[in-house]
């Protein structure tokens, strides 16, 4: 394995392990007391926004590099499918900046698994994710 996928492959983890950490949102957080306090910091749609791009970009990137995403055309199939549904609902959604917001972050995480999964090829990357995942599951939790 190249050292430049080992790196995606970190990327890919810390984001999808710490992503249920950050507090996420699709629509600004309008408080009145935290107005008052002059304090607007804060998760916002913005953050999001990113947290996905940044997640795309490794995602691509590492799908792009390996050869083996071939054998999980299910899972692609799967992921198009998503994109479909996300479009549907896109069309009969009230707010479609905040569905069109939602309905990404599902597309990029789903395709970040199937990249994450693509790169996996020793025990001790398997190891590393199966932890990654068990610590965020119980910290999340």
């Amino acid at each position: 394995m190249v050292f430049f996928d080992r790196i995606l492959f970190c990327v890919l983890l810390a984001v999808l392990a710490a992503r249920p950490l950050i507090s996420e949102t699709f629509q600004p957080l309008e408080v009145s007391f935290l107005e008052a306090l002059e304090n607007t910091g804060g998760p916002t749609p913005a953050t999001t926004a990113w947290l996905d791009w940044i997640t795309l970009a490794a995602a691509v990137l590492a799908l792009a590099r390996q050869q083996r995403w071939r054998r999980h055309a299910v899972a692609g199939l799967g992921i198009v499918l998503l994109a479909v549904a996300v479009g549907l609902s896109l069309t009969a959604a009230g707010d479609k900046p905040t569905a069109l917001l939602a309905g990404a972050n599902l597309v990029v995480a789903a395709l970040a698994a199937v990249a994450l999964g693509a790169l996996v090829e020793t025990r001790a990357m398997r190891n590393l994710l199966v932890a990654a995942l068990l610590a965020t599951g119980a910290t999340s939790g």
